[in-house]
């Protein structure tokens, strides 16, 4: 059972920081004494009464006569609550009421499991196990914790207070790290996965941060995690391995792990200039790979390593028959791409590498429909489309584009493929550039 009383933080938006530093109240009345209380000179911050401040402040007295106090525990006014032992000393060392915690809004409260023990303030939790300590969990890291069912879930207890990273953070628990930057928000990352996203150099490495928590793949055996530039998968036999670039564009056109591939088996290699990568099924080297499948079909041509590569224009036909299941539109559409992370647009007189294209279809002979695209920027993946074609009807798709400036440099590699969609969210690479 998750520590449900916590689901609440993270719904509330933060509370404001004190509008002065926080002290401890000085002579604090230990009864309510009409026009005499600290709440009578000084005002009482947000989310507390004055009911709440009095109360606080005879709890103060009492305290420090030593006697309804429990030992090794603290109020902070105008809060009325204690806060006690390790998680006391926690919030003390981020500066109690001055820190980004605010006040505590309830008293040390016992764990579903019986053990560990929270403290709530009114920015997040701080919660304790004798094998973890105390550690703060909030905002972004509280509500991944959250959805996996805080301390009782799969990620169990922190084992740190949140880490600052480069354009980032991160924060480790007993079953994996949680990390997060604004452009990828926060995502788990654990075991063996972990650690070989570790060999590659962290968020500061190849794959950068993780757009995608650990998920199980379709085996029941296998775990992934997407990244920004690449993926790690793991198998129980294969190991945790990384594929990124060309490779994994290869790779994704051929069904992934439950393609003809299968799983890869070691990490990415340089073979004479060119990477390569061992799969199960499949050894790959981009330098003389084509990648064509007889059910999906597929059109990849890979560059040199290390020059430039002057690009006056492409061309190439398929047949495409354009599905009727779940598409909302009588288009039979067509893709581009260009994989950036191995050729950079080459800026010509302030102005990016553009491309135009004309495509059209043929049905038995005759022109049916044509339309053209201008200056269109290199992108990762550009689609055009052509309307008016019938469900299930063969058609033959021609794609031309030409290369605006000609002239595109590569940092080292680089990979061209033209395809079609032929349903809404399925792509299917049918023909190889001449």
């Amino acid at each position: 059972m998750a520590s449900t009383t916590d689901a609440s933080t993270s719904a509330v938006s933060p509370a404001k920081a004190p509008a002065g530093e926080w002290k401890p109240t000085e002579n604090p009345n230990a009864t309510v004494v009409p026009g005499k209380m600290r709440s009578d000179r000084q005002e009482i911050p947000e989310g507390f009464t004055k009911e709440d401040a009095d109360k606080a402040e005879t709890m103060e007295a009492r305290q420090q006569m030593s006697r309804m106090a429990s030992p090794g525990c603290q109020v902070y006014w105008p809060s009325p609550y204690q806060v006690c032992g390790a998680i006391k000393d926690k919030y003390n060392s981020l500066g109690g009421p001055n820190s980004f915690l605010l006040w505590p809004t309830t008293n040390e409260l016992v764990n579903p499991d019986g053990f560990g023990r929270r403290s709530l303030f009114q920015n997040g939790p701080i919660y304790w196990s004798a094998a973890t300590g105390a550690h703060p969990v909030v905002n972004h890291f509280h509500q991944k914790w959250g959805q996996y069912g805080y301390e009782a879930g799969w990620l169990r207890y922190p084992t740190t207070d949140e880490i600052v990273l480069n354009g980032g953070r991160m924060q480790i628990f007993q079953g994996a790290s949680v990390y997060w930057s604004p452009l990828t928000g926060a995502h788990t990352v654990g075991g063996a996965i972990r650690d070989k996203w570790g060999q590659t150099g962290w968020e500061g490495g190849t794959l950068g941060y993780p757009t995608s928590d650990e998920v199980v793949l379709p085996d029941g055996q296998g775990r992934m995690n997407r990244f920004e530039r690449g993926v790690i998968y793991w198998h129980p036999v294969t190991g945790a391995h990384p594929v990124t670039g060309a490779i994994l564009l290869g790779w994704e056109l051929s069904g992934y792990e439950t393609g003809a591939w299968g799983y890869p088996v070691q990490d990415q290699y340089d073979n004479a200039g060119t990477p390569a990568q061992i799969f199960e099924n499949h050894v790959i080297d981009v330098n003389t790979e084509t990648f064509l499948e007889p059910v999906s079909g597929g059109g990849i041509v890979y560059f040199n390593h290390g020059e430039e590569v002057v690009l006056d224009s492409y061309s190439g036909t398929l047949n495409a028959r354009r599905a009727s299941a779940d598409y909302d539109s009588r288009y039979l559409a067509w893709g581009f791409k260009i994989d950036e992370s191995f050729i950079q647009r080459k800026a010509v007189n302030g102005v990016n590498t553009g491309m135009s294209c004309l495509n059209y279809t043929r049905r038995e002979g005759a022109l049916v429909n044509q339309s053209s695209k201008d200056g269109i920027p290199i992108t990762y993946h550009y689609h055009g489309s052509l309307g008016g074609h019938d469900d299930d009807t063969l058609y033959t798709l021609n794609v031309a584009c030409a290369f605006t400036n000609k002239t595109v440099r590569k940092n080292g590699k680089g990979v061209l493929a033209y395809g079609v969609t032929i349903s809404k969210y399925q792509m299917a690479y049918e023909f190889l550039t001449s």
